[in-house]
Parts: structure tokens; sequence; C-alpha cells
């Protein structure tokens, strides 16, 4: 089951210890990167939220915040101890005193102020129930956002899956076209041949270095049936109901695909198979930007 590399979830959850607001989204990224911003208070858990946000994802950008409001009784845990700020109080107006400044610029906001930059502890309901809250908080949350991703990813390879039924009736149009265009590579080499014999110095090894060249120059079949095995196993993938990562597979055979169609071109002499190409090759691009939004 394929999956898009961008979507994004919302969730609201109350809980004994105070209410959970999250939000995440995911941007398209080669790799995986996870950017959080958690309360102070959560900063301990970072580490393992973001192993356990990369047991549910595996590629993309991901933005996840989250703000916690405790419950009334918990707000005091949040506060400056009172003998911090005792403390605080006591250092800036010696401080104040010794620069010949007033100490009424030293009250209960600057104090406030200033206690953020204490190295202490941030007040936190630091135990296994919040623990706990809190990780099932996140489950959620991305569990939210594979759904949206796994939408979305329908959607992509629907319309991947489209446009390679188009490209597959060209290709099948260019076999047409080889097919009847033999008869006249044929007329043409057996004339090649005929004016090397007629020549007065005649080199047969030359000849046969070009009757080979020209053969090969002509021949696309082992391109064709490439491109079809590929056809196969890129359906086959998209087919997957399993929870895989196919996105670095499918942007492997796009790059194949080209590759094929690349030589195909190189070799035609048939301005409607170079047409058919043109067409495999816009397709494709198509196909390469859907690509590049699947995990």
């Amino acid at each position: 089951m394929s999956r898009s590399m961008t979507g994004f979830s919302r969730l609201v959850k109350e809980t004994k210890e105070g209410g959970f607001v999250g939000e995440i989204s995911s941007l398209n990224k080669k790799f995986f990167e996870v950017n959080l911003n958690l309360p102070k208070c959560f900063f301990l858990y970072e580490m393992d939220l973001r192993k356990k946000i990369g047991e549910k994802i595996s590629r993309g950008q991901l933005f996840l915040r989250i703000f916690f409001t405790p419950k009334t009784a918990e707000l005091l845990s949040f506060l400056p101890e009172p003998k911090l700020l005792q403390t605080l109080k006591k250092g800036w107006e010696e401080r104040a005193s010794l620069l010949g400044l007033g100490e009424k610029s030293i009250d209960l906001g600057f104090l406030a102020e200033q206690a953020k930059d204490v190295p202490v502890a941030p007040g936190c309901i630091e135990d296994d129930r919040i623990k706990k809250e809190l990780f099932s908080f996140v489950d959620a949350l991305v569990a939210k956002l594979v759904e949206t991703k796994q939408k979305e990813g329908r959607h992509l390879v629907i319309d991947i899956q489209k446009r390679l039924r188009g490209i597959e009736k060209r290709i099948e149009k260019i076999e047409q076209l080889a097919a009847k265009s033999v008869p006249r590579y044929r007329e043409k080499l057996r004339k090649k041949v005929e004016e090397y014999f007629t020549a007065q110095s005649a080199d047969e090894e030359r000849l046969l270095k070009e009757v080979l060249l020209f053969a090969e120059r002509i021949d696309i079949t082992e391109e064709l049936v490439r491109f079809r095995s590929h056809l196969v196993q890129v359906d086959k993938l998209l087919r997957e109901k399993k929870e895989k990562e196919i996105g670095r597979k499918l942007e492997f055979f796009v790059q194949e695909f080209h590759r094929e169609v690349n030589t195909m071109g190189s070799k035609t002499q048939e301005a409607l198979v170079s047409q058919e190409v043109v067409e495999i090759k816009c397709e494709l691009e198509k196909i390469r930007e859907q690509v590049q939004n699947i995990e």
C-alpha cells in the first residue's frame, strides 16, 4: 500500500493530567527528518518520540507541534519556586545598589523574566502517567496522519497507473511500427551491400563492420522487451497491499524507463516512432513528479 509523503493531522485530547493539542504535517523529502516543537517539560521525551514516529513513517520531513495545558492543580508546578524568586530579588537589589540604581525596577515581572534563564529543571508532571498519555496522544496523531498519507497515496497510484496504461499502448504502437519497417531496413541494407561489392576496392572487413553496426542500430527489440518487463514489475509494485516503502524503487524504475526509451529514440529511423518516443518521455516526466511524492 503506497503512501504520499505529504499529509496533515490535528488532534485534541483531554486527560486527567491536562489538555493536549497536537498538529503534525509531512512534506516531500528524500530522507526522513523530524522537527519537534514541544513544551519544555516534554524535552526529556524528545529522543523517544523521534524513535516512535520513525517506526511508523520512513520518508519525508515532519513537523510536530504539541501544546499542553495542565489541570489547575498542577499549574503551580510550572511557576518558579518562591525561594528562587527571593534569592533573585536579593541578588538583583544588591547589584542595583552597587550601580546606584533604584530597587523599584526589581519587580515581579522582572524576576519572572530572569527566572527563565536560571538552569533548573522545568516544572512538569514527570512520571510514567504523563509519559503514557503523551505517547498515546502522539500515536493517535501519527495514525491520523498516516490515514491522510494513504488516502493521497491511493490517488497518486491511480494517476500513475493510468499514465502507464497510456505508455503501454504507445509501446504497442512502436512494436507495430518497428515490425513494418523491417522490410524497408532490409532493402536499404541490401543496397548498401551491393554498393560495397560493386566498388573497385571493396574492403570486406569494413563491409562486415558496417553491416553489423547498421543491424544493431535499427533493432530495438531488446529495449522493448526490457521496457515491458519494467512495466510488469512496476504494476506489481503499485498493487502491493502490504505497508512497504516503494518510493525509491519507483524512482529507479522511472530512470530505467527513460534509459530504454532514449535508446529507442536514438536507434529508430522512423519519424512515427520518434513521435511516440517523445510522447512517452513527456508522460514519464509527469510520473517522475508523482513518484517523488511517494514514501
